[in-house]
């Protein structure tokens, strides 16, 4: 029996999501910190990162030089970035995020895209099990120079401080290119409004991967995760899989040796709900 739970607020934190930080703290994921706090600007927006696990390497690097959203009808805005560090996308699992960029005054309305353009003077980076660095060759027009564009409307209300997470799906992202041992980065993201989704976590075996699905979505014949909408990588038997927008979703648990077990049953996701799947 599924068993959901209201997610608890911190009021030391202020939650809006996809902002690089200048510190290296993380937060757990669930709806934000009370925005309703004076400290934050009801008239704000922020963006947060998150991520999605891959496996065989330890630290994945980017830079982000710029972020920006565009109106239905309008220019881009720039949203100021609130660091010029590189930051580890890997140190970013199980709902934990980073500031990204924030704007303490963004106007009312709908916003269709929104564009991440990284830093082509600090390369992306990956870390392999031996400790090895090795630069990331990102593809033309895959995050650098014109920059990576989500197609993913969001509406701002007045008077209503919005948070917003950005998903930086590794496991889709990071590609090997043959046996050489080197990777390719090909980013793929998705835009979460924080307060329309909701989070499962559950529990398996360590070093499992669980693959959550939309309920149409064709299942993967590996964890691989490539039609999934999130993954996790199981660390000691706990695993939690953040800012997945409320609806019902298809769970599948690779094992160790590539055979899986299926979640039967449509487990369900609420806004600001933690879900324990059984």
């Amino acid at each position: 029996m599924l068993k959901s739970t209201k997610l608890k607020k911190s009021p030391a934190a202020l939650w809006i999501s996809l902002v690089l930080a200048l510190t290296a703290c993380g937060t757990f994921v669930g709806n934000p910190d009370d925005e309703t706090s004076t400290s934050v600007p009801k008239s704000s927006v922020r963006f947060d990162l998150t991520d999605a696990p891959v496996d065989d390497v330890t630290k994945v690097y980017i830079t982000v030089a710029s972020l920006a959203v565009r109106p239905e009808a309008g220019d881009w805005l720039d949203i100021p970035l609130s660091t010029s560090e590189r930051i580890d996308l890997l140190s970013l699992q199980d709902g934990v995020v980073e500031k990204l960029a924030m704007l303490n005054d963004l106007d009312p309305g709908t916003y269709d895209e929104l564009r991440l353009v990284l830093d082509d003077t600090a390369a992306p980076a990956v870390v392999d099990a031996d400790g090895v660095e090795e630069e990331l060759k990102v593809p033309s027009g895959s995050g650098s120079a014109s920059g990576l564009k989500i197609k993913s409307s969001f509406t701002k209300v007045a008077d209503e401080a919005l948070t917003m997470t950005l998903d930086f799906d590794l496991r889709k992202s990071l590609k090997a290119t043959g046996n050489s041992g080197k990777y390719t980065l090909n980013p793929v993201l998705r835009l979460v409004a924080n307060e329309d989704s909701g989070t499962l976590t559950g529990t398996s075996a360590d070093g499992e991967t669980v693959c959550v699905y939309s309920e149409d979505a064709v299942k993967d014949a590996s964890a691989a995760c490539e039609n999934a909408i999130n993954s996790a990588k199981i660390k000691g038997d706990q695993y939690t899989i953040a800012f997945l927008p409320e609806g019902s979703y298809f769970v599948r648990v690779f094992k160790k040796d590539g055979s899986y077990t299926d979640i039967e049953e449509a487990v369900a996701v609420t806004a600001g709900e933690s879900t324990e799947v059984p």
